[in-house]
């Protein structure tokens, strides 16, 4: 009874039928490869089905999160976000810090102005400057030296070579020192720094670890361009809401990296969508025509193992088939005639001049008798 009620609900769904005309080539590569990957795999395709009928409940939610996933399409950015992302599904302590962080910044504008008049003063001082980056880095690793670092310009700490450097600066520019202290003067105030934000950024801007060396690959890929930093913050932000389905978004972008038809395509597939309303329904019509109806998420079983992450330097967008170049035919040249050469006869050496004939000398003189 069950199965014939499910084999008659699934034949009210209608096919999708062709899907709408795609003229970029480009564009088309991707769109086929991306929705094939989903279609062959259905788990991947339920939990991607489930993760935007969950976003479309909360609109401030799927703002944050299709700016991000525009991010993604920068395949130099990509590798970096999902290796980080990668190290803190495998660190429960460090993904702990990383939500409390978000968590407070969610519920304390305050707090994240105070971070944003920082990183602004950061950004002034490391412009054109990219050797001071490290010694701000390590300020943000130890906030309880930065009064001291500020007020005495570091007199008496141990002398990094990094903060060194930036020292020296400070030392010649005034007003950003200024600005630097204030900054901090501000957020060090703050009870949220203290119990939410710096205990991530000790592990973020430690020296060892594979936080640390995640993080500042992405903070190297995200510094020069606030505005992917803001998104990249902002969707951060805006799951703190939701903790209990970042698991499981989690999870899910983990089997999209993993599927090697998949990842290369999937963001620009998901670019698609957002600017083609018809490619976005039709799409969802086939879903539907293949799977059905869409189950609740987060789903409440536990989150299934997947295997062991392999970082990978580049990810390099699908290219154009290139047509297969032949060998040119080498085509003779006639030269012209070689110019004849006519051994020339040696110019004749110039004549040594005659010496000059000298005058006899003349005769002594006799001896004077009288001497």
């Amino acid at each position: 009874m069950i199965l014939a009620l499910a084999l008659c609900m699934f034949a009210q769904i209608p096919a999708a039928g062709p899907p709408p005309r795609i003229e970029n080539p480009a564009e088309l590569r991707a769109f086929n490869r991306a929705h094939k990957a989903l279609l062959a795999d259905t788990d991947v395709l339920g939990q991607y089905r489930r993760l935007r009928a969950y976003l479309a409940t909360d609109p401030e939610l799927r703002q944050a999160e299709e700016s991000h996933q525009a991010l993604l399409e920068l395949p130099g950015l990509r590798a970096r976000v999902d290796d980080f992302e990668e190290v803190l599904r495998a660190d429960a302590p460090a993904r702990s810090d990383f939500n409390r962080c978000f968590a407070r910044l969610k519920r304390d504008p305050t707090l994240r102005e105070a971070i944003e008049q920082l990183a602004s003063a950061e950004t002034a001082a490391s412009r054109g400057r990219p050797d001071l980056v490290a010694g701000l880095g390590q300020l943000r690793e130890r906030p309880d030296t930065v009064a001291d670092f500020l007020h005495t310009s570091g007199r008496g700490l141990p002398v990094y070579p990094p903060l060194r450097l930036l020292r020296e600066a400070l030392r010649r520019d005034h007003d950003l020192e200024s600005q630097l202290r204030e900054a901090w003067t501000r957020l060090g105030a703050l009870t949220g720094a203290r119990e939410a934000v710096y205990p991530w950024w000790a592990r973020a801007y430690g020296e060892t670890g594979a936080v640390s060396r995640a993080w500042h690959a992405l903070d190297v890929e995200l510094t020069p361009f606030p505005s992917r930093r803001r998104a990249w913050e902002d969707r951060s932000i805006a799951w703190a809401a939701h903790p209990d389905a970042v698991a499981w978004r989690d999870h899910f972008y983990a089997r999209v990296r993993r599927d090697p038809a998949l990842a290369p395509a999937f963001f620009e597939y998901l670019h698609l969508l957002r600017v083609r309303p018809d490619l976005e329904d039709y799409v969802e019509r086939d879903f539907a025509a293949a799977t059905g109806a869409t189950p609740a998420w987060p789903p409440s079983n536990a989150l299934p193992s997947l295997p062991p992450w392999q970082p990978r330097e580049t990810i390099r967008r699908p290219e154009d088939p290139k047509a297969p170049s032949l060998p040119s035919p080498r085509v003779p040249t006639a030269g012209g005639p070689e110019r004849p050469t006519i051994d020339r006869p040696a110019s004749p050496s110039r004549p040594t001049a005659p010496e000059r004939t000298r005058s006899p000398a003349a005769p002594a003189s006799p001896p004077n008798p009288e001497l």
